[in-house]
């Protein structure tokens, strides 16, 4: 009997992938604030699927995913509107990484939607949240 290993490992290893939404629903978070709640089968190269969840949040704080998830979607991020609905199938790029969760273990985050069959160098990367370094330039 032959069987891959890697299928066996619950979270994909840091790293760009593409992906599909496979479900998206219309949400309101806990602070009250529009969302939408995405799942995205993510495909790695040696034939590794995993499900990840993301949260598209309607504040000015996270309008950059929006943003970077219509562009990857071939959605209209100008129009200023966005719908569960037209999330459903369109296949986008994600960079995801793996963090710890207390009392979950590894999971995959999305930490940003990339344009599709294109390469993004570290230095694109959004912030990250966690640096209060930001401004030192080494």
């Amino acid at each position: 009997m032959r069987y891959n290993t890697e299928a066996a490992v619950d979270t994909l290893p840091e790293g760009q992938y593409d992906a599909v939404v496979k479900v998206a629903t219309d949400k309101v978070s806990k602070a009250g604030n529009e969302m939408i709640e995405v799942i995205l089968t993510c495909y790695a190269e040696n034939g590794i699927k995993r499900d990840v969840f993301d949260h598209l949040l309607a504040t000015d704080d996270f309008q950059w995913k929006v943003r970077h998830f219509c562009e990857s979607a071939g959605l209209d991020y100008k129009r200023g509107e966005l719908n569960a609905s037209e999330c459903i199938s369109r296949n986008v790029r994600v960079w995801l990484e793996r963090k710890n969760e207390p009392g979950y273990g590894d999971k995959n985050k999305v930490r940003d939607y990339l344009p599709r069959a294109t390469e993004v160098r570290v230095s694109d990367a959004p912030p990250d949240e966690a640096s209060e370094d930001q401004d030192i330039p080494f």
